[in-house]
C-alpha cells in the first residue's frame, strides 16, 4: 500500500483488525526490525505469505509492481481501493473491494477482507487475476520439484534404453514367431520344444519388463507437467434459482433475500451475496455474460432506455424474434435471479453489480409482480443497492436472461 499518514488507519483499523480475526499475522514492510535489504524482503514475504492484500489507492507504482509479482506467483491477492477512484484496465474485469476512509468505512472493509481471508483456500481455487487466468500449463511449476522429476524421468528412460532395447525385443519376437511356425508345419529342422518353451517364458518376462518400465515413464512423465487447473462440473456448483414469474409480498421478498444470502441494503443489509464465476462471450455478435455458479446466460446490456412493464414485454418478444447470440428463449429474471446479480459493493463505478455488466441498465424489470395489486412489480435497483416495488406505468431497463 502507499506510505501516506492518512491511509495509516487504512492499515491499523481495517486489515490488521480483518487478519487478527481471520486468524492471520499482518506484516507491512515497515513492521520488520533490522538493516536488512527491504526489496528483498518484500519479494521473500510475497512469495512466502499466505495472502495478499494490495490497496491499489493513488496508483502507486510500487504497488503496482509488488502485485504484478503477486499475481505471477499465485491466487492469493486481495485487491482493496477507496471509492470513488477506478482500478487500471489490465485489472478492472477483477473483484477489488471498495471502501470508504472513514469510521464506519472501515469498519464494513475490516469485516469484508475477515470474510474473504477466512475463504481464501475456497475462492483461490480460481483465477483472480489475468496471469493465472491465461498463463501457459507448462510455466510456473517449482522449478525444483520439475527438475527432480526430470532427473528421475532420465534415469528411468536410460534404464529402458538398456535392459530391453527395442531391437533386442523385436529380434525376441521374429524368432518367437519363427519358432512357432516350424512347430506348426513340423519342420525337419524343428528345434525341441523345450527349447522353444523356454524362449517363449523369456519373451514374455522381457515383455512384462517393458511394459513395467513403460508405465513407469509414462507415470514420470505425467508428474513433470504440472496439472492444469480443473474446473468443478455444472452439477456440482450450479446454485439453482426460481425460473417461473411469481407474485409476491414484501414478507415473502425479505424471507427469500435471507434464504439465499442475497444482499440488499434495506431489508438483509448481511447478506453476501453470490461468489459468482463470470464468463463474457460475444455470439453472433451480441455480448452476453456466461455465470457458471448460476447456470444463467445474461445480456451483457440490455435496453438502453427505460420503459415501461408493457415496453418491456415487447422489447422481449423483439429479441427473440431477432433470436439474439442464436437463441430464442430469453426471458424477463424473476426476483430471484436478478438479485443473485447484487453485489454488497460498487464494483461497477457506482452500481452493486459486477464490471462485466453494462452500467446503462441501472434499474431492471423482472417478471414478477406484487401480490395482491395488478399494477406494480418487482423492480432491482443496482444504483440503490435493493429491490422495490414500483407502478407498471414507471420505467425501468430491461436486461433479459436464459
Amino acid at each position: 500500500m502507499p506510505f501516506r499518514k492518512e491511509l495509516d488507519r487504512v492499515y491499523t483499523e481495517a486489515i490488521k483488525s480483518a487478519c487478527d480475526k481471520a486468524g492471520f499475522t499482518a506484516v507491512r514492510a515497515d513492521d520488520l526490525i533490522g538493516p536488512y535489504n527491504i526489496h528483498r524482503d518484500i519479494i521473500e514475504y510475497i512469495f512466502d505469505s499466505s495472502a495478499i492484500i494490495a490497496d491499489l489507492t493513488d496508483s502507486n507504482p510500487n504497488v503496482f509492481y509488488e502485485l504484478g509479482v503477486a499475481h505471477a506467483i499465485a491466487n492469493k491477492t486481495i485487491m482493496i481501493l477507496q471509492e470513488g477512484l477506478k482500478p487500471p484496465f489490465d485489472i478492472h474485469n477483477y473483484r477489488c473491494i471498495s471502501y470508504e476512509l472513514s469510521e464506519t468505512g472501515l469498519t464494513a472493509l475490516a469485516r469484508r477482507l475477515a470474510e474473504y481471508l477466512q475463504h481464501l483456500e475456497e475462492w483461490s481455487r480460481r483465477p483472480t487475476n489475468p496471469v493465472q487466468e491465461f498463463k501457459r500449463p507448462d510455466h510456473f511449476a517449482a522449478p525444483e520439484e520439475v527438475k527432480k522429476l526430470r532427473r528421475a524421468l532420465q534415469q528411468k528412460e536410460a534404464q529402458l534404453r538398456t535392459s530391453v532395447p527395442k531391437a533386442e525385443l523385436e529380434k525376441l519376437q521374429q524368432e518367437h514367431q519363427a519358432l512357432q511356425h516350424k512347430l506348426s508345419n513340423q519342420a525337419q529342422t524343428m528345434v525341441a520344444k523345450t527349447d522353444w518353451e523356454a524362449l517363449q517364458k523369456q519373451l514374455q518376462a522381457k515383455a512384462a519388463e517393458h511394459a513395467a518400465l513403460e508405465k513407469e515413464n509414462a507415470r514420470l512423465r505425467a508428474m513433470a507437467q504440472p496439472k492444469p487447473e480443473v474446473r468443478p462440473s455444472a452439477k456440482e456448483k450450479v446454485k439453482h434459482l426460481r425460473s417461473k414469474p411469481s407474485q409476491l409480498s414484501l414478507d415473502e421478498v425479505k424471507t427469500m433475500l435471507a434464504n439465499r444470502g442475497f444482499y440488499d441494503n434495506r431489508w438483509n443489509e448481511n447478506g453476501k451475496g453470490v461468489a459468482h464465476e463470470y464468463e463474457t462471450k460475444t455470439i453472433n455478435g451480441d455480448k452476453v455474460v456466461l455465470d457458471h455458479v448460476t447456470g444463467l446466460m445474461w445480456q451483457q446490456g440490455g435496453s438502453s432506455e427505460y420503459l415501461p412493464f408493457a415496453s418491456a414485454e415487447k422489447y422481449l418478444r423483439e429479441v427473440n424474434q431477432r433470436g439474439m447470440a442464436g437463441f430464442t428463449d430469453w426471458r424477463l429474471p424473476t426476483l430471484e435471479e436478478a438479485m443473485s446479480l447484487m453485489e454488497r459493493e460498487k464494483r461497477n463505478d457506482d452500481l452493486h453489480i459486477a464490471p462485466e455488466f453494462d452500467r446503462t441498465q441501472r434499474w431492471i424489470w423482472t417478471a414478477d409482480t406484487v401480490k395482491g395489486s395488478a399494477s406494480s412489480c418487482w423492480v432491482v435497483d443496482f444504483y440503490g443497492g435493493h429491490c422495490s416495488s414500483p407502478r407498471v406505468d414507471d420505467t425501468s431497463c430491461v436486461r433479459l436472461v436464459r
